[in-house]
């Protein structure tokens, strides 16, 4: 289920038992990403269906919250492990740049794989930084609330002949806040059918936070 708040712009989703208070942005379809070189980065600027301000209402009051993030890479490193300069960083909402990536946490310059001892080649800590010629992703949630939302995300090492990049960012997630009661009552309307106009509705596939394209790369 699916509800916008009209005046936030925040959206309510049912998942597994838990209401999820939803806020989404501009970049929650795959962004390619090419010819950007480490002295030359794109920047990607994310817009949010509501406020700072209303956002931090939120993630102040929620017992957790994530956003999830993934790199499908060719040729394009990422965090540059184990020990150089990070190629890649986002910006947060004190707009604080952070070198870590989804699945891993503050002050650890690694991915979900460097963390969880799997990645593709064990000296590095992030599948990309591997720089194989071949399709690789490091993805995960990113988890520490207090840096949350991802406002801003700085790629480079994409000027290579054979680089390419592709960068998703899926909407901020918030569950277990003081009004739990209250977006319950919410998706039962929905449920029912009692919704609001249909351009109300934005991103439903969010809730299960893979895009389509990526589960197509994957295959």
């Amino acid at each position: 289920m699916w509800l916008i708040f009209a005046e936030a712009q925040l959206g309510c989703c049912v998942q597994e038992d838990k209401v999820w208070t939803i806020v989404s942005h501009n970049l929650q379809m795959q962004t390619t990403v090419v010819g950007y070189s480490p002295e030359k980065y794109s920047v990607t600027q994310l817009v949010y269906s509501a406020s700072m301000d209303q956002i931090s209402a939120v993630t102040s009051s929620a017992e957790h919250c994530e956003q999830y993030v993934s790199y499908f890479c060719k040729m394009s490193r990422l965090l540059n492990t184990p020990d150089g300069s990070p190629y890649t960083w986002w910006v947060g909402r004190a707009n604080e740049k952070h070198y870590y990536w989804g699945g891993s946490g503050p002050g650890i310059q690694k991915c979900a794989c460097g963390i969880e001892r799997n990645c593709t080649d064990p000296k590095y800590y992030c599948n990309c930084d591997a720089d194989y010629k071949q399709w690789r992703k490091d993805a995960g949630f990113l988890s520490y609330k207090d840096h949350l939302p991802v406002s801003q995300v700085v790629v480079g090492d994409t000027d290579r002949q054979g680089s390419e990049a592709k960068l998703s960012v899926g909407p901020l997630r918030c569950q277990g806040d003081t009004f739990r009661v209250t977006l319950e009552k919410l998706c039962e309307v929905a449920e029912r059918g009692q919704r609001g106009s249909s351009d109300s509705v934005l991103f439903p596939a969010q809730c299960g936070l893979i895009t389509r394209e990526e589960n197509l790369l994957e295959m």
